[in-house]
Protein backbone atom coordinates (compact mmCIF):
# COMPACT_ATOMS: atom_id res chain seq x y z
CA UNK A 1 0.00 0.00 0.00
CA UNK A 2 2.97 2.38 0.50
CA UNK A 3 4.53 1.86 -2.68
CA UNK A 4 0.65 2.73 -4.09
CA UNK A 5 0.43 5.56 -2.47
CA UNK A 6 3.78 6.83 -3.06
CA UNK A 7 3.16 6.26 -6.77
CA UNK A 8 -0.05 7.97 -6.64
CA UNK A 9 1.31 11.49 -4.85
CA UNK A 10 4.08 10.86 -7.73
CA UNK A 11 1.82 10.84 -9.73
CA UNK A 12 -0.25 13.91 -8.82
CA UNK A 13 2.35 16.09 -7.99
CA UNK A 14 4.12 15.48 -11.89
CA UNK A 15 0.53 15.53 -13.49
CA UNK A 16 0.65 19.48 -11.54
CA UNK A 17 3.90 20.61 -12.61
CA UNK A 18 2.68 19.72 -16.29
CA UNK A 19 -0.25 21.57 -15.98
CA UNK A 20 1.36 24.74 -15.10
CA UNK A 21 4.20 24.00 -17.15
CA UNK A 22 1.41 24.02 -20.08
CA UNK A 23 -0.20 26.94 -19.11
CA UNK A 24 2.78 29.11 -18.62
CA UNK A 25 4.19 28.03 -22.24
CA UNK A 26 0.53 29.33 -23.60
CA UNK A 27 0.90 32.73 -21.67
CA UNK A 28 4.81 32.91 -22.53
CA UNK A 29 4.46 32.50 -26.41
CA UNK A 30 0.88 34.72 -26.70
CA UNK A 31 2.65 36.98 -24.71
CA UNK A 32 6.00 37.20 -27.45
CA UNK A 33 3.68 37.02 -30.26
CA UNK A 34 1.50 39.93 -29.11
CA UNK A 35 4.49 42.19 -28.98
CA UNK A 36 6.60 41.09 -31.81
CA UNK A 37 3.00 42.00 -33.49
CA UNK A 38 3.87 45.57 -31.96
CA UNK A 39 7.18 46.23 -32.75
CA UNK A 40 8.25 46.68 -35.91
CA UNK A 41 12.18 46.08 -35.32
CA UNK A 42 11.12 42.41 -33.62
CA UNK A 43 8.39 41.60 -36.64
CA UNK A 44 9.42 39.10 -39.15
CA UNK A 45 6.65 38.68 -42.17
CA UNK A 46 5.41 35.48 -43.84
CA UNK A 47 4.40 35.83 -47.11
CA UNK A 48 1.87 33.58 -47.39
CA UNK A 49 -0.21 35.10 -50.50
CA UNK A 50 -1.10 32.62 -53.37
CA UNK A 51 1.48 34.92 -55.99
CA UNK A 52 4.09 35.75 -53.29
CA UNK A 53 2.82 39.50 -53.82
CA UNK A 54 4.77 40.62 -50.67
CA UNK A 55 8.19 38.86 -51.38
CA UNK A 56 11.23 40.26 -53.23
CA UNK A 57 11.26 39.50 -57.04
CA UNK A 58 13.37 37.66 -58.74
CA UNK A 59 14.92 40.47 -60.78
CA UNK A 60 15.33 42.74 -57.48
CA UNK A 61 17.79 39.51 -55.86
CA UNK A 62 19.55 39.63 -58.93
CA UNK A 63 19.98 43.54 -59.30
CA UNK A 64 21.04 43.35 -55.26
CA UNK A 65 23.24 40.37 -56.26
CA UNK A 66 25.31 42.13 -58.76
CA UNK A 67 26.08 45.87 -57.39
CA UNK A 68 29.85 46.17 -57.54
CA UNK A 69 28.99 49.89 -55.62
CA UNK A 70 27.86 50.83 -52.47
CA UNK A 71 23.61 52.08 -52.37
CA UNK A 72 22.40 54.03 -49.86
CA UNK A 73 18.44 54.03 -49.44
CA UNK A 74 17.17 57.14 -47.19
CA UNK A 75 14.02 57.27 -46.06
CA UNK A 76 12.50 60.47 -45.38
CA UNK A 77 8.50 60.04 -44.05
CA UNK A 78 6.40 62.12 -42.47
CA UNK A 79 2.81 62.15 -42.15
CA UNK A 80 0.64 65.10 -42.85
CA UNK A 81 -0.99 66.81 -40.16
CA UNK A 82 -3.38 64.95 -38.28
CA UNK A 83 -6.51 65.13 -40.60
CA UNK A 84 -10.54 63.83 -39.94
CA UNK A 85 -10.06 61.66 -42.55
CA UNK A 86 -7.56 59.63 -41.05
CA UNK A 87 -4.99 60.48 -44.27
CA UNK A 88 -1.89 60.97 -41.66
CA UNK A 89 -2.56 57.46 -39.98
CA UNK A 90 -2.70 56.14 -43.71
CA UNK A 91 0.77 57.79 -44.51
CA UNK A 92 1.97 56.23 -41.19
CA UNK A 93 1.26 52.83 -42.29
CA UNK A 94 2.48 52.93 -45.65
CA UNK A 95 5.77 55.14 -44.41
CA UNK A 96 6.05 51.68 -42.37
CA UNK A 97 5.73 49.47 -45.24
CA UNK A 98 8.37 51.17 -47.09
CA UNK A 99 10.44 50.96 -44.29
CA UNK A 100 10.31 47.38 -43.80
CA UNK A 101 10.67 46.57 -47.61
CA UNK A 102 14.06 48.61 -47.44
CA UNK A 103 14.80 46.41 -44.38
CA UNK A 104 14.46 43.79 -46.95
CA UNK A 105 16.66 45.06 -49.31
CA UNK A 106 19.52 45.46 -46.98
CA UNK A 107 18.92 41.78 -46.58
CA UNK A 108 19.24 40.69 -49.61
CA UNK A 109 22.00 42.88 -50.64
CA UNK A 110 24.74 41.39 -48.88
CA UNK A 111 25.95 43.85 -47.47
CA UNK A 112 25.86 46.29 -50.47
CA UNK A 113 23.15 48.24 -49.74
CA UNK A 114 22.54 50.01 -46.74
CA UNK A 115 19.18 51.86 -44.62
CA UNK A 116 18.94 54.75 -42.80
CA UNK A 117 15.66 55.80 -41.85
CA UNK A 118 15.25 60.04 -41.07
CA UNK A 119 12.31 60.91 -38.87
CA UNK A 120 12.46 64.76 -39.99
CA UNK A 121 11.52 66.30 -36.43
CA UNK A 122 13.71 63.68 -34.11
CA UNK A 123 16.52 64.46 -36.53
CA UNK A 124 16.47 68.24 -37.68
CA UNK A 125 20.00 68.35 -37.67
CA UNK A 126 20.44 65.65 -40.17
CA UNK A 127 17.43 66.31 -42.54
CA UNK A 128 18.17 69.90 -42.99
CA UNK A 129 21.97 69.28 -43.82
CA UNK A 130 20.46 66.60 -46.43
CA UNK A 131 17.94 68.84 -47.63
CA UNK A 132 20.03 71.54 -48.92
CA UNK A 133 23.03 69.48 -49.88
CA UNK A 134 20.25 67.09 -52.09
CA UNK A 135 17.73 70.16 -53.29
CA UNK A 136 14.84 68.29 -51.50
CA UNK A 137 11.96 70.15 -51.59
CA UNK A 138 9.95 67.98 -49.71
CA UNK A 139 8.86 64.62 -47.15
CA UNK A 140 7.34 61.39 -47.65
CA UNK A 141 10.31 60.23 -50.08
CA UNK A 142 13.20 57.64 -50.55
CA UNK A 143 16.75 59.28 -51.59
CA UNK A 144 18.64 56.56 -53.67
CA UNK A 145 22.69 57.33 -54.35
CA UNK A 146 24.78 55.59 -56.29
CA UNK A 147 28.79 56.09 -55.94
CA UNK A 148 27.77 59.14 -58.72
CA UNK A 149 23.74 59.19 -59.38
CA UNK A 150 20.75 59.80 -57.04
CA UNK A 151 16.92 59.53 -57.66
CA UNK A 152 14.51 60.42 -55.49
CA UNK A 153 11.16 57.59 -55.18
CA UNK A 154 8.55 59.66 -53.88
CA UNK A 155 5.73 58.20 -51.74
CA UNK A 156 3.37 58.82 -54.15
CA UNK A 157 5.13 56.39 -56.55
CA UNK A 158 5.49 53.94 -53.84
CA UNK A 159 1.81 53.21 -52.89
CA UNK A 160 -1.61 54.29 -54.25
CA UNK A 161 -2.93 56.46 -51.66
CA UNK A 162 -6.85 57.52 -51.22
CA UNK A 163 -6.32 60.45 -49.45
CA UNK A 164 -10.48 60.47 -48.47
CA UNK A 165 -12.97 63.39 -48.48
CA UNK A 166 -14.20 65.59 -45.86
CA UNK A 167 -17.12 68.10 -46.93
CA UNK A 168 -20.53 68.70 -45.09
CA UNK A 169 -22.33 66.23 -46.84
CA UNK A 170 -19.90 62.89 -45.94
CA UNK A 171 -16.35 61.84 -44.63
CA UNK A 172 -14.36 58.89 -46.29
CA UNK A 173 -11.63 57.73 -44.64
CA UNK A 174 -8.13 57.80 -46.28
CA UNK A 175 -7.36 54.30 -47.18
CA UNK A 176 -4.21 52.58 -49.23
CA UNK A 177 -5.56 50.73 -52.52
CA UNK A 178 -1.93 49.47 -54.27
CA UNK A 179 1.27 48.51 -52.96
CA UNK A 180 4.01 48.97 -55.69
CA UNK A 181 7.00 49.74 -54.05
CA UNK A 182 9.35 47.43 -55.27
CA UNK A 183 8.94 48.63 -58.78
CA UNK A 184 10.27 51.94 -58.20
CA UNK A 185 12.81 51.25 -56.13
CA UNK A 186 14.27 47.98 -58.30
CA UNK A 187 13.95 50.52 -61.12
CA UNK A 188 15.73 53.17 -58.98
CA UNK A 189 18.12 50.84 -58.20
CA UNK A 190 19.32 49.99 -61.89
CA UNK A 191 19.47 53.79 -62.26
CA UNK A 192 22.56 54.76 -59.88
CA UNK A 193 23.72 51.61 -60.27
CA UNK A 194 25.10 52.51 -63.96
CA UNK A 195 27.71 55.43 -64.30
CA UNK A 196 25.39 56.19 -67.67
CA UNK A 197 21.96 54.65 -68.66
CA UNK A 198 22.04 52.96 -71.61
CA UNK A 199 19.98 54.63 -74.42
CA UNK A 200 16.81 53.18 -75.69
CA UNK A 201 15.37 54.77 -79.05
CA UNK A 202 12.18 54.12 -79.71
CA UNK A 203 11.05 55.14 -83.69
CA UNK A 204 8.69 56.50 -84.81
CA UNK A 205 7.34 58.35 -88.51
CA UNK A 206 6.04 55.21 -89.75
CA UNK A 207 2.45 55.18 -87.73
CA UNK A 208 0.98 52.82 -85.79
CA UNK A 209 0.38 52.74 -81.56
CA UNK A 210 1.48 56.69 -79.68
CA UNK A 211 4.23 56.19 -77.61
CA UNK A 212 2.98 58.13 -75.10
CA UNK A 213 -0.73 57.17 -75.12
CA UNK A 214 -2.09 55.13 -72.43
CA UNK A 215 -5.76 54.45 -74.41
CA UNK A 216 -5.61 50.21 -75.19
CA UNK A 217 -3.80 50.06 -78.77
CA UNK A 218 -0.80 52.64 -77.55
CA UNK A 219 2.68 51.69 -76.29
CA UNK A 220 2.41 54.19 -73.61
CA UNK A 221 2.48 51.14 -70.68
CA UNK A 222 5.55 49.83 -72.30
CA UNK A 223 7.70 53.11 -73.23
CA UNK A 224 6.95 53.69 -69.47
CA UNK A 225 7.86 50.70 -68.73
CA UNK A 226 11.37 50.30 -70.44
CA UNK A 227 11.93 54.05 -68.90
CA UNK A 228 11.20 52.26 -65.54
CA UNK A 229 14.32 49.81 -65.69
CA UNK A 230 16.73 52.80 -65.19
CA UNK A 231 16.90 53.22 -69.09
CA UNK A 232 17.40 56.47 -70.74
CA UNK A 233 14.37 56.28 -73.16
CA UNK A 234 13.42 58.83 -76.21
CA UNK A 235 11.93 59.07 -79.15
CA UNK A 236 13.35 58.83 -82.52
CA UNK A 237 11.56 60.64 -85.53
CA UNK A 238 12.69 59.41 -88.88
CA UNK A 239 10.48 60.93 -90.67
CA UNK A 240 12.20 64.35 -90.85
CA UNK A 241 15.71 62.96 -89.29
CA UNK A 242 18.49 61.99 -91.58
CA UNK A 243 18.51 58.65 -91.40
CA UNK A 244 22.29 59.00 -91.24
CA UNK A 245 22.86 60.58 -87.93
CA UNK A 246 19.51 59.84 -86.45
CA UNK A 247 20.33 56.63 -84.30
CA UNK A 248 24.01 58.04 -82.99
CA UNK A 249 24.43 57.43 -79.78
CA UNK A 250 21.46 54.70 -78.73
CA UNK A 251 22.08 51.10 -77.63
CA UNK A 252 18.53 49.29 -78.49
CA UNK A 253 16.59 51.00 -81.48
CA UNK A 254 13.12 49.35 -81.03
CA UNK A 255 10.56 49.56 -83.70
CA UNK A 256 6.86 47.85 -82.73
CA UNK A 257 3.54 48.13 -84.80
CA UNK A 258 4.72 50.68 -87.85
CA UNK A 259 1.47 50.23 -90.51
CA UNK A 260 3.20 52.85 -93.06
CA UNK A 261 5.87 51.52 -95.74
CA UNK A 262 9.52 51.67 -93.95
CA UNK A 263 11.70 53.42 -96.42
CA UNK A 264 14.64 52.93 -97.65
CA UNK A 265 17.01 55.27 -95.66
CA UNK A 266 15.72 53.79 -92.23
CA UNK A 267 16.55 50.33 -93.77
CA UNK A 268 19.74 50.96 -94.19
CA UNK A 269 20.15 53.24 -90.92
CA UNK A 270 18.91 49.86 -88.94
CA UNK A 271 20.90 47.89 -90.99
CA UNK A 272 24.16 49.84 -90.48
CA UNK A 273 23.03 50.72 -86.59
CA UNK A 274 22.60 46.87 -86.05
CA UNK A 275 26.07 45.93 -88.08
CA UNK A 276 28.06 48.53 -85.87
CA UNK A 277 26.80 46.38 -82.31
CA UNK A 278 23.37 48.29 -81.42
CA UNK A 279 20.26 46.26 -80.61
CA UNK A 280 17.09 46.08 -82.27
CA UNK A 281 13.60 45.03 -81.04
CA UNK A 282 11.07 44.56 -83.79
CA UNK A 283 7.77 44.11 -83.75
CA UNK A 284 5.24 43.86 -86.84
CA UNK A 285 1.62 42.49 -87.77
CA UNK A 286 1.76 39.86 -90.79
CA UNK A 287 -0.36 41.58 -92.53
CA UNK A 288 2.33 44.97 -92.44
CA UNK A 289 3.46 45.37 -96.06
CA UNK A 290 7.33 46.47 -96.06
CA UNK A 291 9.59 45.48 -98.97
CA UNK A 292 12.24 47.00 -96.65
CA UNK A 293 11.08 45.46 -93.63
CA UNK A 294 11.15 41.96 -95.18
CA UNK A 295 14.55 42.74 -96.44
CA UNK A 296 16.02 43.68 -93.34
CA UNK A 297 14.46 40.71 -91.66
CA UNK A 298 16.37 38.95 -94.12
CA UNK A 299 19.53 40.31 -93.27
CA UNK A 300 19.13 39.56 -89.98
CA UNK A 301 18.39 35.85 -90.89
CA UNK A 302 14.67 35.32 -90.40
CA UNK A 303 12.03 35.68 -92.79
CA UNK A 304 8.04 35.67 -92.04
CA UNK A 305 4.90 34.04 -92.62
CA UNK A 306 1.99 36.23 -93.55
CA UNK A 307 -0.58 33.43 -92.83
CA UNK A 308 -2.44 34.60 -89.04
CA UNK A 309 -2.26 32.59 -86.66
CA UNK A 310 -5.51 31.21 -85.04
CA UNK A 311 -6.90 28.21 -82.55
CA UNK A 312 -8.17 25.58 -83.59
CA UNK A 313 -8.98 23.32 -80.16
CA UNK A 314 -11.94 25.18 -79.35
CA UNK A 315 -15.52 24.70 -81.50
CA UNK A 316 -16.95 28.12 -79.29
CA UNK A 317 -14.48 30.46 -80.66
CA UNK A 318 -15.45 32.13 -83.59
CA UNK A 319 -14.21 35.14 -85.96
CA UNK A 320 -11.36 37.16 -84.52
CA UNK A 321 -11.75 35.33 -81.11
CA UNK A 322 -9.96 32.45 -82.59
CA UNK A 323 -6.90 34.95 -83.31
CA UNK A 324 -5.76 35.40 -79.74
CA UNK A 325 -3.06 32.52 -79.50
CA UNK A 326 -1.91 31.49 -75.81
CA UNK A 327 1.73 31.21 -75.91
CA UNK A 328 2.76 28.65 -73.03
CA UNK A 329 6.07 27.50 -74.67
CA UNK A 330 8.98 29.22 -73.66
CA UNK A 331 12.87 28.62 -74.13
CA UNK A 332 13.82 28.06 -70.67
CA UNK A 333 17.66 27.95 -71.95
CA UNK A 334 17.80 31.31 -73.38
CA UNK A 335 18.47 34.07 -71.12
CA UNK A 336 15.25 36.00 -72.01
CA UNK A 337 12.82 33.74 -71.78
CA UNK A 338 14.21 31.61 -68.35
CA UNK A 339 12.35 33.30 -65.45
CA UNK A 340 9.09 32.99 -67.95
CA UNK A 341 9.79 29.28 -68.49
CA UNK A 342 10.41 28.46 -64.80
CA UNK A 343 7.04 30.67 -63.93
CA UNK A 344 5.21 28.64 -66.66
CA UNK A 345 3.24 30.82 -67.63
CA UNK A 346 1.67 32.28 -70.14
CA UNK A 347 1.89 35.36 -72.85
CA UNK A 348 -1.05 36.51 -75.38
CA UNK A 349 -0.13 37.45 -79.03
CA UNK A 350 -3.26 38.57 -81.09
CA UNK A 351 -3.28 38.60 -85.16
CA UNK A 352 0.25 37.22 -84.99
CA UNK A 353 2.14 35.61 -87.44
CA UNK A 354 4.67 33.16 -87.81
CA UNK A 355 8.51 33.61 -88.09
CA UNK A 356 11.30 31.31 -89.05
CA UNK A 357 15.55 31.43 -89.86
CA UNK A 358 15.62 32.50 -93.58
CA UNK A 359 17.46 30.23 -96.02
CA UNK A 360 20.08 32.99 -96.85
CA UNK A 361 21.28 33.64 -93.31
CA UNK A 362 24.20 33.79 -92.29
CA UNK A 363 25.64 30.82 -90.38
CA UNK A 364 27.06 32.37 -88.01
CA UNK A 365 24.04 33.82 -86.66
CA UNK A 366 22.91 31.81 -83.75
CA UNK A 367 19.29 32.22 -83.84
CA UNK A 368 17.03 31.28 -80.53
CA UNK A 369 13.00 30.58 -81.06
CA UNK A 370 12.27 32.43 -77.83
CA UNK A 371 8.23 31.50 -77.80
CA UNK A 372 6.40 28.96 -79.93
CA UNK A 373 2.79 28.35 -80.61
CA UNK A 374 1.00 24.95 -79.43
CA UNK A 375 0.25 22.23 -81.83
CA UNK A 376 -3.51 23.28 -82.33
CA UNK A 377 -2.85 26.21 -84.24
CA UNK A 378 -3.20 26.93 -88.19
CA UNK A 379 -2.25 29.94 -90.37
CA UNK A 380 -5.33 31.22 -91.62
CA UNK A 381 -4.21 32.74 -95.16
CA UNK A 382 -5.79 36.37 -96.43
CA UNK A 383 -8.99 35.11 -98.65
CA UNK A 384 -7.74 37.80 -100.90
CA UNK A 385 -5.37 40.39 -101.58
CA UNK A 386 -5.07 42.53 -99.10
CA UNK A 387 -7.86 40.86 -97.34
CA UNK A 388 -8.02 38.99 -94.16
CA UNK A 389 -8.97 35.07 -94.23
CA UNK A 390 -12.31 33.44 -92.73
CA UNK A 391 -10.77 32.41 -89.72
CA UNK A 392 -11.79 28.58 -90.14
CA UNK A 393 -9.29 26.28 -90.78
CA UNK A 394 -9.48 24.80 -94.62
CA UNK A 395 -6.62 22.44 -95.52
CA UNK A 396 -7.85 22.41 -99.56
CA UNK A 397 -6.65 25.95 -99.56
CA UNK A 398 -2.89 25.17 -98.40
CA UNK A 399 -3.57 26.17 -94.71
CA UNK A 400 -1.62 23.67 -92.36
CA UNK A 401 -2.13 23.23 -88.73
CA UNK A 402 1.09 22.62 -86.24
CA UNK A 403 3.37 24.52 -83.94
CA UNK A 404 4.86 28.46 -84.66
CA UNK A 405 7.91 30.09 -83.16
CA UNK A 406 6.52 33.82 -82.91
CA UNK A 407 9.76 35.02 -81.51
CA UNK A 408 13.54 34.79 -81.84
CA UNK A 409 16.58 36.17 -80.41
CA UNK A 410 19.22 36.69 -82.94
CA UNK A 411 23.55 36.73 -81.99
CA UNK A 412 26.19 36.70 -83.70
CA UNK A 413 27.99 34.89 -80.43
CA UNK A 414 26.79 33.85 -77.31
CA UNK A 415 29.50 35.55 -75.60
CA UNK A 416 29.71 39.32 -77.06
CA UNK A 417 26.57 41.55 -76.37
CA UNK A 418 27.26 43.28 -80.00
CA UNK A 419 24.94 42.81 -82.70
CA UNK A 420 22.01 41.53 -81.05
CA UNK A 421 18.05 41.23 -82.16
CA UNK A 422 14.81 40.43 -81.21
CA UNK A 423 11.74 40.13 -83.37
CA UNK A 424 8.15 38.98 -82.33
CA UNK A 425 5.78 38.19 -84.94
CA UNK A 426 3.25 40.79 -84.30
CA UNK A 427 3.28 43.71 -82.03
CA UNK A 428 0.12 42.91 -79.91
CA UNK A 429 2.14 41.84 -76.91
CA UNK A 430 3.57 44.95 -75.87
CA UNK A 431 0.28 47.24 -76.42
CA UNK A 432 -1.47 48.59 -73.38
CA UNK A 433 -4.27 46.13 -73.69
CA UNK A 434 -2.36 43.08 -73.61
CA UNK A 435 -0.09 43.92 -70.86
CA UNK A 436 -2.75 45.43 -68.66
CA UNK A 437 -4.76 41.93 -69.12
CA UNK A 438 -4.54 39.45 -65.68
CA UNK A 439 -4.55 36.69 -68.49
CA UNK A 440 -0.98 36.77 -70.22
CA UNK A 441 -0.23 40.35 -69.60
CA UNK A 442 2.40 39.45 -66.71
CA UNK A 443 4.29 37.10 -69.03
CA UNK A 444 3.92 39.81 -72.22
CA UNK A 445 5.70 42.25 -69.75
CA UNK A 446 8.45 40.10 -69.11
CA UNK A 447 9.00 38.99 -72.48
CA UNK A 448 9.16 42.79 -73.70
CA UNK A 449 11.57 43.76 -71.21
CA UNK A 450 13.69 40.71 -70.81
CA UNK A 451 14.24 41.44 -74.28
CA UNK A 452 15.27 45.02 -74.14
CA UNK A 453 17.73 44.43 -71.17
CA UNK A 454 19.36 41.45 -72.86
CA UNK A 455 19.85 43.68 -75.81
CA UNK A 456 21.26 46.53 -73.57
CA UNK A 457 23.97 43.53 -71.86
CA UNK A 458 21.99 43.93 -68.64
CA UNK A 459 21.80 39.83 -67.64
CA UNK A 460 21.06 41.04 -63.52
CA UNK A 461 17.69 42.75 -64.31
CA UNK A 462 16.85 40.07 -66.60
CA UNK A 463 13.90 37.89 -64.43
CA UNK A 464 10.38 37.99 -63.40
CA UNK A 465 9.67 41.40 -62.72
CA UNK A 466 7.80 42.91 -59.00
CA UNK A 467 4.25 42.75 -59.36
CA UNK A 468 1.54 45.17 -57.90
CA UNK A 469 -0.42 44.25 -54.59
CA UNK A 470 -3.30 45.56 -54.03
CA UNK A 471 -4.50 46.33 -50.59
CA UNK A 472 -7.07 44.00 -49.46
CA UNK A 473 -8.30 44.84 -46.22
CA UNK A 474 -11.29 45.07 -43.68
CA UNK A 475 -12.44 48.02 -41.83
CA UNK A 476 -13.60 47.54 -38.56
CA UNK A 477 -15.47 49.88 -36.31
CA UNK A 478 -13.53 51.06 -32.90
CA UNK A 479 -16.17 49.25 -30.79
CA UNK A 480 -15.11 45.85 -32.79
CA UNK A 481 -10.91 46.49 -32.11
CA UNK A 482 -11.32 46.90 -28.86
CA UNK A 483 -13.34 43.42 -28.82
CA UNK A 484 -10.73 41.88 -30.79
CA UNK A 485 -7.83 43.31 -28.44
CA UNK A 486 -9.74 41.56 -25.17
CA UNK A 487 -10.36 38.14 -27.03
CA UNK A 488 -6.08 38.48 -28.27
CA UNK A 489 -4.52 39.94 -25.42
CA UNK A 490 -6.67 38.79 -22.17
CA UNK A 491 -9.07 35.68 -22.98
CA UNK A 492 -6.78 33.77 -25.16
CA UNK A 493 -3.80 34.07 -22.31
CA UNK A 494 -6.30 33.53 -19.75
CA UNK A 495 -7.87 30.92 -21.31
CA UNK A 496 -4.40 28.78 -21.65
CA UNK A 497 -4.18 29.69 -17.65
CA UNK A 498 -7.36 28.15 -17.28
CA UNK A 499 -6.47 24.93 -19.24
CA UNK A 500 -3.24 24.44 -17.12
CA UNK A 501 -4.95 24.30 -13.54
CA UNK A 502 -7.83 22.29 -14.93
CA UNK A 503 -5.47 19.74 -15.64
CA UNK A 504 -3.68 20.43 -12.48
CA UNK A 505 -6.45 20.01 -10.21
CA UNK A 506 -7.42 16.74 -12.77
CA UNK A 507 -4.60 14.93 -11.82
CA UNK A 508 -4.43 16.00 -8.56
CA UNK A 509 -7.10 14.15 -7.33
Amino acid sequence: MALKGGFSRWWRWTGAAQGLATALVIVIVVAAVSYAASVPKVRVRWDLTADQGFTLSDQTRQVLRSLEEPVRFISLMQPEPVSVTRLDEVQALAGEYVNTLLGQYALASGGQLTVETLHPHRDRLRTETLRGERHLSRYNLVLVEGVTRSKQVFLEDLVTIDRGRADAQSITNARIRAYHAEGPLTSALLSVADEVAPRVGFLSGFGGPRLDGFELFDLGLFFSAVAGQGLDVERIDMSSEVPGTALTGYDVVVLCGPDLPLSRGAREALAAFHAEGGGLLLAADPDYVSPEYDTLLRQLGLERDRAILCRDDDPFLVGLDRALVTIGNFDPTHVVTTPIAAQRTFARFFGSGALGRSPSADARVISTPLATTGTHVFGDLPSAAGARGDFVFTPGEGELRGARHVAFALERDASDASSRAVVLACASPLINSFLTSRDGGPANMDLGLNAVNWLVDRPEAVAARPREVFESKVDLMEGELETIHLYVLLLMPLGGVLMGLAVWFTRRR
